[in-house]
């Protein structure tokens, strides 16, 4: 005569059963209508991170990066970087332009280097090649190394004005009052 399967047997995996399509409806297995939830998330457009770049340790990047308002290195880079604020993290490789108004390197940075405001060397930092700064700051164990050239308030008044003039129109015919013949 065979046996049929106790009525605790089949309790019990109607239970574990009915234990895993709860779990299932609680992680959102189950379809349902979703619950209004005030999202704190800020949107792309209420974001400060706008036009943040960030190459990931491992990662390696042949290229230009421009109009950012922030570039993080902990991977590598060659080529040319142009927005507000670069960082290289340590064991981070910037190789090639960069243009910025500040700086913090705890990695490498070669190559020409123009930094309006801050430049920030930490212990674990080396910048080497064509160096310009407003401000620089250099921990123990920092490296700089290079044509090095501070960039003063004057100094950035003249590349504003040079970069206006080539900007403005001029008329040849004009003489000095600014009326033509």
């Amino acid at each position: 005569m065979a046996s049929q399967p106790s009525s605790s047997t089949d309790e019990a995996a109607s239970d574990q059963h009915k234990s895993a399509r709860e779990w299932g409806e609680l992680v959102g297995f189950r379809r349902r209508e979703p619950s209004h939830v005030e999202d704190e998330t800020p949107r792309p457009e209420e974001s400060n991170g706008d036009g943040v770049v960030v190459i990931g340790k491992g990662a390696s990047i042949v290229g230009e990066i421009t109009n950012c308002s922030q570039v993080e290195i902990a991977g590598a880079l060659e080529g040319k970087v142009v927005a507000e604020a670069v960082i290289v993290r340590a064991g981070g490789c910037l190789k090639g332009r960069v243009c910025s108004e500040r700086a913090e390197v705890h990695g490498t940075i070669e190559g020409e280097v123009q930094v309006e405001d801050h430049l920030d060397i930490r212990s674990t930092g080396d910048v080497s090649g064509e160096l310009a700064y407003g401000k620089l700051s250099v921990a123990s164990g920092g490296r700089l190394a290079g044509n090095i050239q501070i960039v003063s308030d004057l100094h950035k008044k003249e590349l504003a004005s040079v970069a206006t003039q080539a900007v403005v129109p001029h008329d040849v015919d004009a003489d000095e009052d600014g009326a033509s013949d």
